[in-house]
Formats: C-alpha cells, structure tokens, sequence
C-alpha cells in the first residue's frame, strides 16, 4: 500500500481485523447502496453499519456503504504505514454523564419491580473539547494494533468526523467454505486483578446476567439447523474479564449470515431482556439526549465468502472539535448503582488505555 494510499485512507476509510494478523482497509469516498444479498459475488466489502435504533424502524431494504478500493495488510506492514504520525493529546475530560445513567437505572429498578423487564443495559457518555485530524487518526490506530490482543480493530471515518474501536464481542463470524455461522454471548465484567477470575466465576449477579443473554440467544437461534451452545470460559482481557458463551449455527450465504446479525441485534448482552418494542422506546426516549449513534450495534464487513460484525463497542467517537466516549453495563435487580458507575468507567479507561491516551 503506497503512502499516497494510506493518506487517503486516513482521509475517508474504514477497516475491521479478520484475525490476529489481518486487517482489511477500505479506502473512501463512500457510495450507499442498495444490494440483494442472494446476488452479491463480489470479494470487495459491502460495509454493513446502522445506528443502533434502526431496528425500531418500520422495515426497509438494507443500505450498504461501498468504498472505492480495499487492501488486506498484516500488522507489521499496517505499522509500517503508521510510522511517523507522532501526536500528543491534551485532553480535558468533561464529567460524565451520570445523571442520564441514573434516569436509566432507576427506569430499570421499576420494570423489574414491574416484572416488565429481566435485564437494561443503560449507557453514559464522557465528551472532551479537542482539535482532532488525521495525525492524531493514525496516531490511536498504531497504539490500537501495536500489540496483540483478543478482539477485532475496527472503525469508520470520512473527512474528519467517525469512530474508532477494538471489540470484544463477536456478532457474526461466518465462512462460506465451512458453512457455519459463530456468535458469542459475552456479559459479565470484572477488573482483571489478582483472585477476579474465581470471584468472577462465583459471582451471582454477573453469573444471572450472563444466563439472561445465552437465554436471549437460544430464543433468538436455537430453531436454526446445526445450533451448539459451548460451555461458558473466562475471556481475559488486558484490564478486564467478561464471561464468554459461543454458539454455532449454520448459514448457506451472506444473505443469510445479515439475517442472523439482524435477528441478533439487539441481544441482551446489549439491549433489553425479554426484548420488547414498547420497553425498547421508553429507553430510547431515556437516551434521546446521549445521541448513541451506532454505539452497541454491529459493525460489518460483507463478501460473498465471508461475513464479520462485531458490536461497536470499546471506541472512541471523534469530530474536528471533540471526542467522545460511549460505556454501558448490564444492569438487573441485584444491580447495585455504584458498582456499576465504577464497571461503566473501568471500560471507558480500558479505551482511552488501549489508544494511549490514558497511562
């Protein structure tokens, strides 16, 4: 990839990790698209991104994003790209937005006590005042993929305004050659220290929340052919531990690997449990202030061969003038609201470490 190629994708591009070693760019500018999935042959990526309320919306064709060329780079030659762009950051932190999390959660405490609800996953949202450009791109980019880590690098940009992330969570991961379709239920969250992988293992509420998100799945899945469910494992992030449930379902196409993504989202490791329309916009209304975007939703890359979407959480959200990010916890009965200001914040510095911006 020339440097003249790169600049331009710093300009306007898109990318999402495919494995530990590959990294697949798309170099802007952006055409939305209509496109019938069943007659899509094509290796190029169909970028797959809506808001994370689009689901609430009367049902419409699907808009695809294409960009105007794509490249697969390994790390080393993505860091070679990267060498040079050297920035600082002095950010100045604005509090963070608790009293709309706290207008979430006492809601929360009501359904249950209504038995409306199981499950909330309210968020908050930390802004800072900043003059943001493409050094400062690159910048948080080689910070996110100089060391290997669980999880998929991914993000979106054009001009000066997108978001950039590393997930954790896995919606779709499906392969053609193999037919097979793998999803991950991934709810529970701890602070990875000394002794937190038994506590977590025996702690009831993050053990209750994760089983209401494998149940949401099952419900979602389990008429699917070829369905497995796997035992639950620990998954050791660098500064946090969430339980982990992967499943597998079979899927014959592409078309039919966005059906799974659509009839997943939202699960309940990121929405509502049991899930239902009208719960789903009194908590919008909840959120109407935050303006989300696509925070929480899947992020996917499309070929005919593949499918891969990761819920686009664990990013940073930039425009010329500012950042912002995003957090949300899995609350429930058992919630206590303390612990889970703490957990929102935890996953907050757990971005701003991952970019460099927090020691």
């Amino acid at each position: 990839m020339t440097l003249t190629k790169f600049k331009e994708f710093l300009n306007c591009g898109a990318l999402l990790q495919h494995g530990p070693d590959a990294f697949n760019l798309v170099i802007g500018p952006f055409e939305q698209i209509q496109q019938d999935l069943a007659s899509y042959h094509s290796s190029e990526p169909l970028i797959y991104q809506p808001h994370f309320w689009d689901f609430l919306e009367t049902k419409k064709a699907n808009s695809f994003l294409k960009g105007k060329q794509s490249f697969i780079l390994s790390r080393a030659e993505l860091l070679a790209c990267l060498q040079g762009f050297d920035s600082v950051f002095n950010l100045n932190w604005q509090p963070a937005t608790e009293p709309e999390f706290k207008a979430q959660f006492e809601w929360s405490q009501i359904q249950f006590a209504q038995q409306q609800l199981q499950k909330t996953v309210p968020i908050i949202s930390q802004l800072s005042e900043f003059d943001f450009d493409v050094i400062h791109l690159a910048y948080l980019l080689r910070n996110l993929v100089s060391e290997i880590k669980f999880g998929w690098t991914y993000g979106y940009w054009n001009h000066g305004e997108g978001f950039l992330g590393h997930s954790p969570e896995l919606i779709c991961n499906w392969q053609k050659a193999e037919a097979k379709l793998q999803t991950t239920a991934l709810a529970g969250t701890m602070p990875n220290q000394p002794g937190a992988r038994k506590e977590l293992l025996a702690d009831k509420k993050n053990l209750h929340e994760h089983q209401i998100v494998i149940a949401d799945i099952v419900n979602k899945l389990k008429s699917m052919p070829y369905f497995l469910q796997r035992p639950t494992e620990i998954l050791e992030l660098k500064h946090l531990l969430h339980l982990k449930t992967e499943f597998t379902v079979s899927a014959i196409d592409c078309k039919e690997a966005v059906e799974v993504i659509e009839k997943l989202h939202p699960t309940a490791a990121l929405g509502l449990f049991p899930s239902s329309d009208e719960e789903y916009h009194k908590l919008k209304d909840l959120q109407r202030s935050l303006n989300r975007k696509n925070f929480a939703a899947p992020f996917s890359f499309i070929c005919e061969h593949s499918v891969l979407a990761v819920a686009a959480i664990r990013s940073l959200y930039f425009r010329k003038h500012s950042l912002q990010i995003f957090s949300g916890c899995g609350v429930t009965k058992q919630s206590i609201y303390e612990n889970e200001l703490t957990e929102l914040a935890l996953k907050r510095d757990s971005v701003k470490k991952m970019m460099g911006l927090l020691n």
